[in-house]
């Protein structure tokens, strides 16, 4: 077995721990193993049916495909599962696959899409999906601090966590796991309030027109858009929201002016 490829195996093992997410962040940090490289298609599934075997009685999402009884997480039921939860923020959550052979690999395999265009190629925002459907926390972290759009992920992840507990029946999921997910979702909408005050107090300008930009990555919304879905109000309160909101509404005209006509 060559070197690299121990890496990637390596990987494969820590990403089935969440205590271990600090051992991931420096595999990626360090450049030890290429997320480019290490996400397939076969390694997809194999992380999300690895999780969801470990305990289904009491994972929301095999909660969620059991209303499709499937006892296998196939790629397929994700996207079938994301769009449910996250409707139109969903912008090309995973791949399309297709079926390649190479000379290394005389058999057909299949693998993802090699389209790494930006919008359709996104190894780290795919993880961090995969994180968060299967409750690694942790590692959901760690790959959050990766992905492109990091304040529009952020508000993503609190709006999918909402949208998990409306469609889970209360008396089905336990509440301990109920609480922790609610726990969670007030941890990304803060997440993303910190976030955005930061770069608001060092680049006011910066952080209004992040505030304009609609997102690539999610379903071509905007963070103000994301912030309602998911109930930040925090998030809306903020100072740099409540001046791109004034300028909205009043245009370049004075908010001292007496005179109400342009």
């Amino acid at each position: 077995m060559q070197l690299e490829d121990q890496w990637l195996l390596l990987m494969s093992e820590a990403l089935r721990d969440d205590a271990l997410h600090e051992f991931v962040r420096e595999f990626i940090e360090q450049r030890v193993v290429n997320c480019d490289e290490y996400l397939t298609y076969e390694r997809l599934t194999a992380l999300y049916n690895q999780t969801s075997g470990i305990d289904k009685s009491g994972n929301f999402l095999y909660l969620l495909m059991k209303k499709q009884e499937h006892e296998e997480v196939g790629l397929n039921d994700i996207k079938v599962i994301v769009k449910e939860l996250l409707g139109d923020v969903v912008c090309t959550t995973l791949p399309e696959t297709e079926s390649v052979t190479t000379a290394h690999e005389p058999e057909e395999v299949t693998r993802m899409s090699l389209e790494k265009n930006e919008n359709s190629w996104a190894p780290y925002k795919i993880l961090f999906l995969w994180a968060l459907l299967t409750e690694h926390w942790q590692l959901a972290v760690v790959f959050w601090s990766f992905c492109p759009e990091p304040v529009a992920a952020a508000l993503a992840a609190a709006v999918l966590l909402k949208s998990v507990l409306r469609h889970v029946p209360r008396y089905v999921l336990h509440w301990k796991i109920r609480e922790t997910i609610k726990e969670q979702k007030r941890l990304w909408q803060k997440r993303a309030v910190e976030l955005l005050d930061l770069c608001h107090k060092q680049q006011p300008h910066l952080a209004r027109s992040l505030l304009r930009k609609r997102s690539k990555h999610w379903g071509r919304q905007k963070p103000l858009k994301l912030a309602i879905m998911s109930k930040n109000r925090t998030f809306v309160a903020h100072a740099c929201v409540q001046y791109h909101t004034k300028r909205i509404w009043m245009g370049d005209m004075k908010a001292t002016s007496l005179t109400w006509k342009v």
